[in-house]
């Protein structure tokens, strides 16, 4: 574990100076990492670290780290992904987003998987069809969501809600659906946000991949800070 943070944070000291340059760079403390309902931590807190460089025409390129557990089964301790997507369309209309990510995994090569992604956004709301032709070696896998943002009033407070459905080769006879339910307010350059997190997957009899119903805080910000 103390070994992923240093990773991490040595990253985060790395590019914090290309901020400069037109990147940005997102720090994040979470409780637990989660996804798509599975517990990457035990259920303890992780670091992570995104960084991002986006044009004008609409291509974004990023990378983002985070410390990971997945048990005495398995060597790495960090998750490092590249992902590039393109995004077409306006606020005012629709917008289309493509794109693809590499999961990596040092330590455990093995584990790394390619997955390709479009995402269609209006308003509040936002559906995604993700595809893997083979899902962490086990297979062809798909993944469908739908993501909510509902802004309350003038309170500066956004009701966020999440729904996703894993499928595929990959799952075979364990197909299942993940939930979110939170809240996420702004304060200063800092953002919190407060979720839970469900899912109908078979329960872990360890915190090792866990699925048990959770909730979880995560505090993150973006570099550089806009000026006053």
């Amino acid at each position: 574990m103390i070994k992923a943070r240093v990773y991490v944070a040595g990253l985060a000291l790395t590019v914090a100076s290309a901020a400069h340059a037109g990147l940005s760079v997102t720090p994040t403390v979470v409780s637990d990492y989660d996804f798509r309902g599975i517990s990457q931590t035990t259920e303890d807190p992780a670091l992570q670290l995104g960084v991002d460089y986006a044009t004008d025409s609409g291509l974004h390129l990023g990378v983002w780290g985070s410390n990971i557990d997945w048990g005495s089964s398995y060597d790495g301790d960090v998750e490092v992904d590249l992902i590039a997507d393109y995004t077409l369309g306006s606020d005012e209309t629709v917008k289309v987003n493509v794109g693809v990510v590499d999961y990596m995994y040092p330590g455990m090569t093995d584990q790394n998987t390619a997955e390709f992604w479009a995402t269609i956004m209006k308003s509040y709301f936002s559906g995604s069809i993700r595809y893997s032709n083979d899902w962490f070696q086990l297979g062809e896998a798909f993944y469908y969501e739908l993501n909510g943002t509902f802004p309350v009033g003038e309170t500066g407070f956004n009701v966020l809600a999440h729904v996703g459905y894993s499928d595929g080769e990959a799952w075979d006879s364990i197909e299942y659906t993940d939930y979110s339910i939170g809240v996420s307010k702004g304060f200063g350059n800092f953002t919190g946000t407060l979720k839970l997190v469900s899912s109908d997957a078979p329960e872990s009899s360890t915190p090792v991949f866990s699925t048990d119903d959770r909730v979880i805080l995560s505090i993150s910000t973006t570099l550089p800070w806009a000026k006053e």
